[in-house]
Formats: C-alpha cells, structure tokens, sequence
C-alpha cells in the first residue's frame, strides 16, 4: 500500500509540477535605461605638445579628469 501511495505521489509531482511565479516591479528610484544620461567607461585623454627652449616636448591631459597625466616629456630638438 505504502509502494502504491509512493508511485502515485511521484506520479502527479511529475505531472503537475508545483512553479512559483515572482511579480516584479520597479522600485521607484529606479530610473529607466531610456531617461540615463550616458557615462564614459574610459577615460579620455588627449597629448598636448609645446615646443620649449628649442625642444619639442609633449605631456598627456585628461579630458575625464581635467588634469595632467604626466610631465613634460621632451620629443627632440624643435
């Protein structure tokens, strides 16, 4: 008897599978991806060069940052 429950309980669980099913909402401080403003992944930079003292020198801005990178870092005679 015990044999016969247990098969049929298998049975039906295969059968009719129990599923849960989660609403999902928004939470309201969420903002859409429509309404974002789009943010750099990299940095942007950009080489500035000079010539000084006869020697043409160049050093690395930031754009991202709006700050200098490296020192002046001389190319050759001008």
């Amino acid at each position: 008897m015990k044999r016969i429950l247990c098969i049929l309980i298998l049975c039906f669980s295969f059968t009719f599978p129990v599923t849960a099913f989660a609403e999902y909402t928004v939470p309201p401080d969420v903002t859409p991806v429509e309404e974002s403003y789009a943010q750099p992944y990299t940095e942007e930079t950009k080489w500035v060069t000079r010539i000084h003292n006869g020697n043409l020198e160049m050093r690395l801005w930031s754009i991202t940052y709006n700050k200098w990178l490296t020192d002046w870092i001389i190319i050759g005679p001008a």
